[in-house]
């Protein structure tokens, strides 16, 4: 009786252990399935990440007009919210026959050129006829303007490109960016303004 009370227990003991054990066994085995579906999910983010980037990229590389453009440089600012204010940025955001080019003003210039008073409603003219003294109705690469040659604007007035030690001048404005490429046309951002006293007088 007492040995088959001894081996009773031994076996409790060891039913006991497996079920232990068990319990165990299955606390490893979810664990490690949510491990797997954790690092699944988070592929799959990734995944999806990636290509979400692919079609921002895609979308980025696309053709933009020189309306569009110019939004993309933080010194054309002010160039941007002028030609907004003159209604000129829907000529530049179209893509028609005709191409543009655009000698932009730094925000810097602009500032010079007290283009914050230029874009009070009352100077609406003043201000569509400073913007048009830096637009030319054709599209120039760097390489196509040659020392001394005139150019006509939207203003009506001719704009003189000269060349010296290497550097291409637009009536004085040193061109420090060119050949923004855009799909109507070029950009050359400029150090100053073309002219400004015969409007802001």
């Amino acid at each position: 009786m007492i040995l088959h009370k001894f081996f009773g227990g031994i076996s409790a003991l060891l039913i006991a252990s497996a079920l232990l054990g068990a319990c165990g066994d299955g606390g490893k085995a979810a664990h490690e399935k949510a491990r797997q579906d954790s690092a699944r999910i988070a592929d799959s983010i990734a995944r999806l990440e990636a290509e979400a980037k692919r079609v921002q990229d895609s979308i980025n590389a696309l053709p933009k007009t020189i309306a569009q453009t110019a939004q993309l440089h933080s010194e054309l600012n002010k160039l941007v919210a002028a030609l907004q204010t003159a209604e000129l940025a829907g000529m530049l955001e179209v893509e028609s026959s005709t191409n543009y080019t655009v000698f932009a003003p730094t925000d810097s210039a602009l500032t010079v050129a007290k283009i914050d008073e230029l874009m009070q409603p009352a100077n609406k003219a003043r201000l569509q006829n400073l913007l048009k003294l830096h637009i030319v109705e054709n599209a120039l690469p760097l390489a196509n303007l040659k020392d001394g040659q005139k150019l006509k604007t939207m203003a009506g007035y001719d704009i003189v490109v000269s060349v010296k030690n290497g550097k291409v001048m637009i009536d004085g404005a040193t061109i420090v960016q060119p050949d923004i490429k855009a799909s109507n046309g070029f950009i050359h951002i400029i150090n100053g303004t073309l002219k400004p006293k015969m409007v802001l007088q």
